[in-house]
């Protein structure tokens, strides 16, 4: 059987010359044995282009306003006729720093984070950054270009301030593996970009924001961020207050906490770490308490191998969220109207509160309660006549001698990692619940046991309408469900489960 492998070194040169920056791609990426063939063709559609747009036509630096880039490629050295025009678009900038001769040797090295970094320092009129986190591990200039461009001490800088971008997305394109990724870039600098209004980001261990080494702590630094989603990595613990207070506009906050039980198990300082940080957590949204109006809490205590692991220590486990304990009140969030939280993060592992009204600010409108974050051995502290009560007197306390005001809740939500938790029992007295609040009331079941990637139907849905208040009756078009005929109308869909997945 003839191949491409088997064609010879210049009619295979001669073929690669033809193809589109994605098919050359496309190679590099699938056939190692092609590899070497299609790299120069791509490395030079890349340099060429890098030169024309970005080095030679500055009017095309000015109209920019979007750079999406990717760790698809590994670095290609630059060819020695082209390392000139490089290495001058470097100097140009006038980076100052003792990383310069690092920088030019990255450079000329074809380095994916490298040429980032250099390409955000000429785009004067950046409003999007979209890009991988492998490609912020590769080098520091985009760091250092974060930094300086807004740091008006760095008189010397001749780069690009980047005073008009407004949403910067950092995906995640390594899964499980990133906690494990020892370079530990400092993601954190975006956020010296003051024109911030959305932003996604991950957070590794020891990321902190380095707003004091840029003289400017005394106001705030994000005043038009509005939106934010963070993966934390047992990030520094100041991190998360300090951007809430220097975010005086945010109004919708989306927080998802990785722990990775394979490596906190070798992690003797952890044993000690994190008391009580739930609360804290629950303190440092104080500073957004006048402007917030979603928040979403994630959890996923990953083990990047069985799920769970034979060998799991359960006493081990529940004494990492026992320490961390439970979030404690949100009342002083008086602008919040939506809350998607984790059942054991709002009500503790062991029984800390007895009412939610002492906890729930009277704003809110819409309540979302899930587990498909947790393992089953995390369910018995979440059983369904604790959190029922707890609705039942949330809902309808102050018509039975409780004095507080009846709550504003329009939309109540059980998210469930399996059938199991909702028995016919558990679902009629929602039903009940709910129809004499007048509250919009729905389960939704994911049909996934765990939280894997190699499970198909990870992002199946199937949701249970509980009780509509709009609809003329609430019981007809039922379907067959998980738990069988239950009588409710049903529907699925897909939605992506809060996993630490690329593809979350």
């Amino acid at each position: 059987m003839v191949t491409l492998v088997s064609f010879a070194a210049e009619l295979l040169y001669e073929i690669f010359s033809y193809l589109p920056p994605s098919s050359l791609v496309s190679v590099c990426q699938t056939c190692r044995d092609l590899q070497r063939f299609a790299e120069p063709y791509l490395y030079e559609s890349i340099t060429w282009g890098f030169y024309t747009c970005y080095v030679k036509a500055v009017e095309l630096c000015s109209s920019a306003s979007r750079l999406e880039r990717n760790a698809a490629l590994p670095d290609i050295p630059a060819p020695l006729d082209i390392q000139p025009l490089w290495l001058d678009a470097l100097k140009q900038q006038h980076l100052p720093g003792r990383e310069i001769e690092t920088f030019r040797s990255e450079v000329c090295k074809g380095n994916p984070g490298a040429l980032m970094g250099l390409l955000l320092a000429s785009l004067h009129n950046l409003q999007v950054l979209v890009t991988d986190y492998t490609m912020l591990c590769q080098s520091n200039l985009p760091q250092v270009v974060f930094k300086h461009a807004q740091v008006p001490e760095t008189r010397s800088y001749r780069g690009s301030r980047l005073l008009k971008v407004k949403e910067v997305t950092i995906r995640n394109n390594l899964d499980s593996r990133i906690i494990k990724c020892r370079t530990n870039p400092q993601i954190a600098s975006v956020f010296c970009l003051r024109s911030l209004e959305r932003v996604t980001a991950i957070l590794q261990r020891t990321n902190h924001i380095p707003w004091k080494k840029t003289g400017v702590a005394s106001h705030a630094k994000l005043p038009t961020l509005h939106t934010l989603r963070l993966i934390d990595h047992l990030s520094s613990p100041r991190t998360i207050p300090e951007l809430l207070a220097n975010a005086p506009r945010l109004d919708r906050f989306e927080y998802f906490l990785v722990e990775n039980t394979d490596e906190l198990a070798a992690d003797e300082k952890y044993e000690c770490l994190h008391t009580n940080s739930w609360k804290a957590f629950s303190t440092a949204l104080l500073a957004v308490a006048g402007s917030l109006k979603t928040l979403i809490i994630s959890i996923d205590e990953a083990f990047t191998s069985d799920y769970p692991p034979e060998t799991m220590d359960v006493d081990w486990m529940f004494g990492i969220s026992a320490r961390r304990g439970c979030i404690g009140s949100l009342q002083s969030l008086r602008c919040l109207t939506k809350l998607e939280i984790p059942m054991y993060i709002l009500l503790g592992r062991d029984p800390h509160i007895t009412k939610l009204r002492d906890v729930l600010p009277p704003s809110l409108r819409k309540l979302y309660l899930r587990d498909d974050h947790v393992y089953e051995v995390d369910l018995d502290n979440c059983e369904p006549e604790r959190v029922i009560g707890l609705l039942r007197d949330y809902l309808l306390g102050h018509e039975h001698g409780n004095m507080a005001e009846s709550p504003l809740l329009e939309k109540l939500r059980i998210k469930l990692r399996r059938g199991s938790w909702a028995s016919d029992d558990d679902l009629w007295a929602l039903m009940e619940m709910s129809e004499e609040a007048g509250v919009y009331c729905t389960v939704h079941l994911r049909k996934s046991s765990f939280l894997s990637t190699e499970d198909e139907v990870i992002d199946e849905i199937e949701e249970l309408i509980i009780y509509d208040p709009f609809a003329a009756n609430s019981e007809s078009g039922a379907e067959e469900t998980l738990i069988g005929d239950t009588g409710y109308p049903t529907r699925s869909f897909n939605e992506a489960a809060r996993c630490f997945e690329s593809s979350a």
